[in-house]
């Protein structure tokens, strides 16, 4: 009786020791050559656009076009797109309300044809007077932003 109480009580110890699961473990090896060091990309903060041009779009609406250079990260990508933004003396910081500065529909976010030109331009379209306008320019990359451009001198 005592031999099988013993031979019961060893094979219960078994099925416990070879029962529990053994903890995990992870390990990254490196090998190479060189530092092996990376710096974060940093957003850039936005150009001053550097020309504005106003046209008159019937009795009181204008149509401003924008050009400012192409913002590029420190890591030699350009930005993705751009938020435009504008002042004016009548309407203080108003939305934009067309062209294609206004962006898509669900970002407000102006997205250029070709990211590796050296330029981007847009237009920005208003059927009610605006009096002065400025503009200033924020650099985009994914859902990451720069700091907005200063604004523009005051254009008619």
């Amino acid at each position: 009786m005592l031999a099988r109480l013993a031979s019961l009580l060893l094979a219960a110890s078994a099925v416990l020791v070879l029962g529990v699961t053994p903890s995990a473990e992870a390990a990254w090896a490196t090998t190479g050559v060189g530092p092996a060091t990376q710096k974060a990309m940093a957003m850039p903060t936005g150009t001053i656009p550097v020309s504005v041009h106003g046209v008159s779009l019937g009795a009181v609406g204008r149509a401003y076009t924008i050009t400012w250079p192409t913002a590029w990260l420190q890591a030699g990508r350009p930005a993705t797109g751009y938020i435009i933004n504008r002042s004016s003396s009548l309407l203080g910081q108003a939305l934009l309300s067309g062209g294609s500065c206004a962006g898509l529909s669900t970002s407000s976010r102006y997205v250029p044809v070709d990211t590796m030109a050296s330029t981007q331009t847009c237009t920005d379209e208003s059927l009610v007077t605006l009096g002065t306008v400025r503009y200033s320019v924020t650099p985009v990359y994914g859902n990451w932003r720069g700091q907005p451009s200063d604004w523009t001198p005051a254009f008619n």
